[in-house]
């Protein structure tokens, strides 16, 4: 900050909130049956637009190696854009209808449903700037696996929220679902840690940044 010529006392650095009021742990059992998902199959969620920057491709590369060893894992991909067609041409490729499943976007209000139904969420991205997303799973009670790129490690610091792998890599994304699909998740402990970054907090950290701007000498 000093190199830059900035005085650090005059700066602030505030994370994007999530919505409190919409995003909450509800019943899987429940978010399955309206979204007519299997009540028994393992979930993995991976929510972004079908663009090669958000590293789906990867995702679909990990699920085939993860069919070999598990046979009760699917995963589903919400979102839409101009890859749709390169990546539902690889899911067949490999053999993946019945493993992964593009359900096109999906309006904002309804992605809790999608995250209370699954067990955990895959950000396999390429590049990123603090997802607002992983908070968001984060205060539905769900652990996450993202890569080592951009602000997803600053989201996922605490190893009791998630995992990080490293981008571009299958084998290794394949195993960490693996090893977080054997995993007990502490899903109380990963709403708590949620909480900093629920709108709540935030706007508290953006009147008291106001305040001592009225208070600044």
């Amino acid at each position: 900050l000093l190199s830059l010529g900035l005085d650090s006392r005059k700066l602030s650095i505030i994370p994007n909130g999530f919505d409190d009021n919409l995003f909450l742990s509800t019943p899987q059992n429940s978010a399955r049956e309206k979204l007519g998902l299997s009540p028994t199959k393992k979930i993995l969620l991976s929510i972004g637009t079908l663009d090669g920057v958000k590293g789906h491709i990867y995702l679909i590369e990990a699920m085939q190696k993860v069919s070999k060893v598990r046979s009760d894992v699917i995963a589903v991909i919400v979102g839409s854009g101009p890859l749709e067609s390169k990546l539902r041409k690889e899911i067949a490729k490999l053999s993946l209808d019945e493993k992964v499943f593009l359900v096109g976007r999906e309006p904002h209000n309804k992605i809790p449903l999608w995250i209370n139904a699954s067990d955990m969420f895959v950000m396999p991205s390429l590049n990123e700037g603090f997802p607002t997303v992983i908070p968001e799973v984060m205060a539905c009670g769900k652990p996450t696996i993202g890569t080592n790129v951009g602000g997803i490690p600053d989201a996922l610091s605490d190893e009791n929220v998630g995992t990080l792998v490293n981008a571009a890599d299958s084998e290794a994304l394949a195993q960490a679902i693996l090893d977080s699909l054997d995993r007990k998740w502490l899903h109380e402990l990963i709403y708590e840690s949620a909480q900093k970054y629920s709108m709540k907090t935030i706007t508290a950290q953006v009147v008291k940044i106001y305040r001592n701007l009225l208070e600044w000498d």
